[in-house]
């Protein structure tokens, strides 16, 4: 019985998707065809073979939770590998020792499944990845490399993710790039391309390649907000979050005008004055998690490389990104930011 009212609100979820589908207007661009708005959950399944397999003829699947946010004038993409169904039917199935494996066809989405798919999916925080990326005068979006020119004894790794024709035929590439000064840089390259949308713009379909031997099809539904995984498997962010940080929206926010100037003041070209109003924001947030950790009885101390951590991704979100403390509590929350 325990269940009945988690079922009733999805009921209730599917409901209201429904009406507002009806009630909201088809948008189109000039052309008439259906526009897309990216903003908002996705589910991504994906079909594919793979011609290093042992058998290059047999279909396979592979699924994620894909994620678009406004950061103010850039756009965050968040990606979940690991996506959850309470009915697990067609999905996996046992290899003996070997353990669990994804079942060997073009797995689809039951009846339950689909209506899970439109009520909002759960989604495991490990292995979880994001970039922010920036508007091209092209109209494209693409993400900034941090990597730094490789010497002969350092190995960089760098992801490039960009997206074109965002509101029309979406093409989402994926560019990984592994080198060091005395070796060839090694790439990897993932794209899908959209080839047709619904009227309604929610639904995409178009083809994927991964590395030149994966071939396939994608398809791309807009599905209700993600929720974490029980708390039996709740990331360390998450529990970390539980037992020390219930205190850090307040502690933030009593230093956040010193965090937005920090933030007004990055487009400084890197000089001095921004550079330190940088250092200065990053020991305001780090002075917000010591004092909440305080208030929960705990000692900074003993959790230095948490706080580290947790310092430099917060004042990144805050001051790149524009991320208010509400928005950064509920990152904690979802597992999106982790020690």
């Amino acid at each position: 019985m325990a269940n009945v009212p988690r079922r009733r609100a999805r009921r209730l979820a599917l409901v209201l998707a429904a009406w507002a589908a009806c009630a909201t207007p088809v948008r189109a661009d000039a052309s008439g065809r259906p526009a897309v708005d990216l903003i908002g959950t996705w589910h991504v399944l994906i079909h594919y073979t793979d011609d290093h397999s042992h058998d290059p003829s047999q279909q396979r699947w592979d699924d994620r939770v894909w994620v678009f946010e406004s950061a103010g004038s850039r756009l965050r993409w968040i990606e979940y590998p690991i996506v959850v169904f309470e009915d697990k039917s067609g999905r996996f199935e046992s290899r003996g020792r070997s353990g669990v494996g994804r079942v060997l066809h073009a797995w689809e989405p039951n009846g339950s499944q689909r209506a899970a798919i439109k009520a909002g999916l759960e989604v495991n925080p490990r292995g979880q990845k994001s970039k922010t990326l920036r508007q091209g005068g092209d109209g494209s979006w693409r993400s900034v490399g941090r990597s730094t020119a490789a010497s002969a004894s350092v190995i960089t790794y760098v992801e490039n993710w960009s997206i074109e024709n965002a509101s029309d035929r979406p093409v989402f590439r994926r560019q990984e790039v592994l080198g060091s000064g005395r070796t060839d840089d090694l790439e990897g390259f993932t794209e899908y391309a959209t080839t047709e949308v619904s009227r309604a713009g929610d639904l995409l379909r178009g083809s994927f390649e991964r590395d030149g031997s994966r071939h396939g099809t994608f398809r791309m539904q807009r599905s209700g907000p993600t929720s974490a995984v029980a708390s039996k498997t709740a990331s360390v962010g998450q529990r970390f979050y539980a037992s020390y940080l219930a205190g850090l929206r307040a502690a933030l926010a009593k230093r956040e005008p010193l965090i937005e100037r920090a933030a007004a003041a990055r487009g400084d070209d890197g000089g001095e004055a921004s550079r330190r109003l940088r250092e200065q924001a990053r020991a305001e947030v780090r002075a917000a998690i010591e004092e909440s950790i305080r208030e929960a009885k705990g000692d900074p101390a003993e959790l230095r490389p948490e706080i580290d951590s947790l310092s430099r991704q917060i004042e990144r979100r805050m001051v790149e990104d524009g991320r208010s403390p509400e928005d950064v509590v509920r990152m904690l929350q979802e597992g999106r930011i982790n020690p």
